[in-house]
């Protein structure tokens, strides 16, 4: 399963971010990356094809926004919250525990840039 993301960052007791977030949501997450400016080139144009690219930069240039959460008409969420310059995207299984992916999200990204 690792191999299937770009850009792997280290938790403090040595578990991959993006895999601990992935087991702690236990299933409510399909897809999660990293998106920055080195390795955004799939991310940017993901969002793009579902057209809310700028909905997404207009809502992260407000002051002190943290993360946001786009439902889709299916049921699954997009969620995203910024870190260490970027932002943690991830897609949701149709009609997710909300509370536990916010609070897991929170866990691992404590502190979002305010981007």
């Amino acid at each position: 399963m690792l191999e299937a993301f770009p850009r792997l960052e280290r938790v403090s007791d040595g578990r991959y971010l993006l895999k601990a977030i992935m087991r702690e949501c236990r299933g409510w997450l399909e897809e999660i990356t990293i998106a920055d400016k080195a390795h955004g080139e799939l991310s940017r144009a993901a969002l793009a094809a579902s057209g809310i690219t700028l909905t997404i930069r207009e809502i992260f240039s407000s002051k002190g926004f943290e993360e946001a959460e786009i439902q889709l008409r299916d049921g699954r969420y997009l969620v995203l919250r910024t870190y260490n310059g970027g932002y943690v995207i991830a897609l949701t299984k149709p009609n997710p525990n909300l509370g536990l992916i916010r609070l897991t999200f929170r866990k691992y990204l404590p502190n979002g840039d305010g981007l």
